[in-house]
């Protein structure tokens, strides 16, 4: 029985979500509990082939630092406007992932994987740092 409910989840996990190119474009609200800011997600083709998702933050809500102020190296103190968040960030199939995403409010760079809901409308992002084993969830919902 254990085994047969095992095998459930999987389907069902494997139903729910996926990394469809044609699905992840548009604009997200990031967290989606209490946004701070919207991200542009796109698919772009790499010189090397495959497909890689790129993520840009296109403007600042109510309470959201103008600059990056956490972030390290030639980032600190820039606008967060435009600023790229992802970085060799491919499809592997079930989800995205293999690159790293940046956090602009703690100035944190986590390894990122991306899944995009059936209804299209949120992206679970799973955040993670294999140094300290800290793994963190967070969810971000379509805006447009």
């Amino acid at each position: 029985m254990r085994k047969l409910g095992l095998a459930l989840l999987t389907v069902v996990s494997a139903v729910a979500w996926s990394a469809d190119a044609e699905k992840i474009p548009g604009i997200w609200a990031v967290p989606a509990d209490a946004p701070v800011y919207h991200v542009s997600l796109s698919t772009v083709e790499p010189p090397e082939g495959g497909m890689m998702l790129e993520g840009i933050i296109t403007d600042t809500l109510d309470g959201a630092p103008e600059t990056c102020r956490r972030c390290r190296g030639e980032l600190r103190g820039q606008p967060l406007i435009g600023m790229t968040l992802l970085s060799e960030t491919y499809n592997q199939g079930a989800f995205w992932g293999g690159g790293t995403i940046l956090d602009p409010i703690s100035g944190r760079v986590w390894q990122a994987k991306f899944l995009i809901s059936v209804d299209e409308q949120q992206v679970t992002v799973n955040m993670s740092d294999p140094a300290s084993g800290v793994n963190i969830d967070q969810t971000w919902q379509r805006v447009e």
